[in-house]
């Protein structure tokens, strides 16, 4: 009887052993084929299938008491995670926390048998295109600030070139639309440069014609609409910046200017010939009155004055008469 038991207890103990070994064997190869599912979901690029395929060998490895399967597993757990964010903020094109994530997961590949790095890399250099696109355009926007239409047009071409090598639509998109920009402020300024440009030759032309109606005026002694004329030609030639016409402007309005303060000296002297013939005529000495009235007439011929030639004249008369009566 005692027998008996003893081989039923040992058959009992051999199932029971038979049956946790078994069941320890299927835990084993199921983590096995959730882990290889794992890495062959990183290899593919599916973060998300590989995380849950992780968290299912995570199970396994923690009902099995595999520590060394349950670490390796945390740090492939760990790159899954920090890559899914990464691709969150890649999908949003939040690219800087991207490349910050992309990094950190690169990092830790190294305690996860490097799984991943290929995906990880090929994201990173996109996000140097992606990058670099947002930064050739804003290098274009400041150059164009700046009215540098050539440099900025090279840097929207290179922004949209490299949005293109990345099919970076939305990059893409925003270099076409700072071209036509570009194209419709450049096409502005320059309409902008020839209005100024024709403004600049009506002016300058205003400016010489002036100058020869001041030159005319010279001719005909008339220097005070002289005056008048190469004052205002200098004020032309000053608003669209001719140094050259200005100055030369400028020379002839200083002669003129000097002729008229000869002028007035010149009448200032023929007044006072006036005067003293007019004293010498009161006191009776009629020969040195007229030889002071021609000096006066002679004064004003060389002014060009007709009109005091003339009165002069009539006062010459007067006291020629007086001296045929004396």
């Amino acid at each position: 009887m005692i027998t008996v038991i003893v081989v039923i207890a040992a058959i009992v103990i051999g199932v029971v052993l038979w049956f946790l070994r078994d069941r320890k064997v299927q835990r084993t190869e199921d983590m096995n084929y959730h882990f290889t599912n794992t890495v062959e979901y990183i290899n593919t690029g599916n973060y998300v299938r590989a995380k849950e395929e992780c968290e299912q060998a995570q199970k396994l490895a923690e009902k099995l008491k595999d520590s060394s399967m349950r670490n390796r597993l945390q740090e492939y757990s760990f790159v899954i995670e920090t890559v899914i964010l990464a691709d969150e903020s890649y999908s949003s094109a939040d690219y800087e926390a991207a490349e910050e994530y992309y990094l950190s997961a690169l990092d830790r590949t190294r305690y996860a048998d490097n799984v991943g790095t290929d995906y990880i890399e090929n994201k990173l250099e996109n996000i140097s295109v992606f990058l670099s696109v947002e930064d050739y355009i804003n290098l274009g926007d400041s150059l164009l600030e700046q009215g540098d239409y050539d440099g900025a047009e090279e840097k929207y071409l290179l922004a949209k070139k490299a949005a293109l090598s990345v099919h970076d639509a939305e990059g893409k998109q925003t270099a076409m639309d700072s071209l036509e920009k570009l194209y419709e402020e450049k096409a502005d300024a320059e309409s902008a440069a020839q209005e100024e440009a024709d403004s600049q030759a009506q002016q300058t032309v205003a400016a010489a014609e002036m100058v020869a109606a001041g030159d005319k005026a010279c001719l005909e002694k008339d220097y005070v609409g002289a005056k008048v004329y190469y004052t205002m030609a200098v004020a032309k030639y000053g608003e669209v910046a001719d140094t050259a016409g200005q100055e030369d402007a400028q020379k002839k309005l200083d002669a003129v200017e000097e002729k008229l303060s000869e002028q007035e000296e010149q009448k200032n002297t023929a007044a006072a010939y006036e005067s003293q013939g007019e004293a010498c005529r009161q006191s009776g000495d009629l020969w040195g009155a007229k030889s002071q009235y021609l000096s006066a007439k002679s004064v004003y011929q060389e002014l060009g004055s007709d009109e005091d030639v003339q009165r002069i004249e009539g006062i010459l008369s007067d006291i020629d008469m007086q001296i045929t009566e004396g």
